[in-house]
């Protein structure tokens, strides 16, 4: 991560994939890249790529797209640290993977059931902070 991220805000707040979701709009842009979280609804009219690409990542985890298009480029460089957000933390892929877990190791529809259960619980886990 960039050594220009602010570390307060960065260490302070993490952003769930729900968090990032809400953040879908062209008023209100928020995508994640590489575990930060970033707003950038200002920033649509100045990104050099036009606005598709943001649009198409509003709300979401846009580093695979970000990385492919921009391996050598350090995202603060055009932004600043009030567009940081903070850390993302990708609930959905977390929630995935314990599910597929489960799924694998419990043959128990009940107990499938639980661990389904305790994982929508992870948002209010991340909304407090680690």
């Amino acid at each position: 991560m960039s050594s220009k991220i602010g570390q307060r805000e960065q260490n302070s707040v993490w952003r769930s994939s729900n968090d990032l979701r809400e953040h879908n709009t062209d008023t209100d842009l928020w995508i994640a890249v590489n575990g930060v979280v970033y707003d950038v609804t200002e920033f649509q009219e100045k990104h050099p790529g036009g606005l598709a690409p943001l649009k198409h990542f509003a709300g979401t985890d846009a580093t695979p797209g970000f990385n492919n298009v921009h391996p050598n480029v350090d995202i603060m460089s055009m932004l600043t640290e009030a567009n940081v957000k903070g850390k993302f933390v990708n609930t959905d892929k977390i929630a995935e993977d314990f599910v597929e877990q489960a799924r694998s190791s419990y043959s128990n529809d009940v107990l499938y059931a639980i661990a389904c259960k305790i994982m929508s619980m992870v948002n209010v886990v991340v909304a407090t902070g680690p």
